[in-house]
C-alpha cells in the first residue's frame, strides 16, 4: 500500500482514472450525521487516485480516525518503521467515507461506522524517492462494541495484497515518542477534543515555497 515514506498502506495501483463500470455496490444510509456501511464480497480493485505531475505524485487518501477515551487506533505496513492512521488511497467514483468503509473491512474484516470529517489536511513528503502532494480526509470512525480488535492491550493483524499490517493502541498522552507519520498527528491526537481543522503538513525536505 505504502511508499516508503508515505503515511498510508495503499495498493500500488496507478490509474489515469479512466471511466470504470459500476460493480459491487455500498449500501450506506445516514444517522445523525454518520454513514453506517455494510458490504458485499470484495470487489475487483478500482483505479486509485494517484497520478503523477512533473514534479509530484498526487494522492487522494480517506483516513480513519478512531479513538477511545485514552487511546488511538495505528497500524503499520510489514517492513516500514513508522506508525500512521488506517486508511487508503480513494478509488475512482467513490465518496472519501466509503473508501474509509472499504479500507477497513479489506483490511481486518470489519464493518465501522464512518463519522464526521474532522480533517483536511495538505500533506508534503518524500516516499519512494519521489515528492508527494496528498490531500487526506481524516474521519472520526467508530468500531463495532463487540469487536476483538478493541482489546487495547493486544497487537492485532491486519492484510494488505498479502503484506501483513500491525495495529496497535496507542496511549493519546504519549504519541510524541513514537515516529508517527504525518507528524502533526502527535500533537493533534493528543487533544481530549478532535476539532475540524484544515491542516498543511510538510515535512523537512518539502519547505513553504519561499523558505527553501
Amino acid at each position: 500500500m505504502c511508499d516508503a515514506s508515505s503515511v498510508c498502506a495503499d495498493k500500488e495501483i496507478e490509474a489515469t482514472l479512466p471511466r470504470v463500470a459500476n460493480s459491487t455496490r455500498l449500501h450506506s444510509f445516514a444517522v445523525s450525521g454518520e454513514i453506517s456501511h455494510s458490504f458485499r464480497p470484495a470487489h475487483a480493485p478500482k483505479p486509485m487516485i494517484s497520478f503523477d505531475t512533473a514534479s509530484h505524485r498526487f494522492n487522494l487518501r480517506a483516513v480513519a480516525v478512531i479513538t477511545t477515551h485514552d487511546h488511538v487506533l495505528l497500524h503499520k505496513l510489514e517492513g516500514d518503521d513508522y506508525w500512521s492512521l488506517p486508511g487508503g488511497r480513494v478509488e475512482a467514483g467513490e465518496d472519501a467515507a466509503t473508501a474509509v468503509a472499504r479500507e477497513m473491512r479489506e483490511e481486518l474484516d470489519l464493518a465501522v461506522k464512518v463519522g464526521p470529517l474532522l480533517w483536511i489536511v495538505e500533506n508534503f513528503f518524500t516516499g519512494g524517492g519521489r515528492p508527494h502532494h496528498e490531500v487526506g480526509l481524516y474521519f472520526a470512525t467508530e468500531i463495532p462494541p463487540d469487536a476483538r480488535i478493541l482489546d487495547v492491550e493486544a497487537r492485532h493483524d491486519g492484510r494488505e495484497q498479502g503484506r501483513r499490517l500491525e495495529f496497535v493502541w496507542f496511549k493519546r498522552k504519549e504519541l510524541a515518542s513514537h515516529d508517527v507519520r504525518p507528524a502533526f498527528l502527535r500533537d493533534a491526537l493528543a487533544h481530549n477534543t478532535l476539532q475540524f481543522a484544515h491542516i498543511v503538513s510538510r515535512d523537512v525536505a518539502h519547505p513553504q515555497p519561499g523558505e527553501a
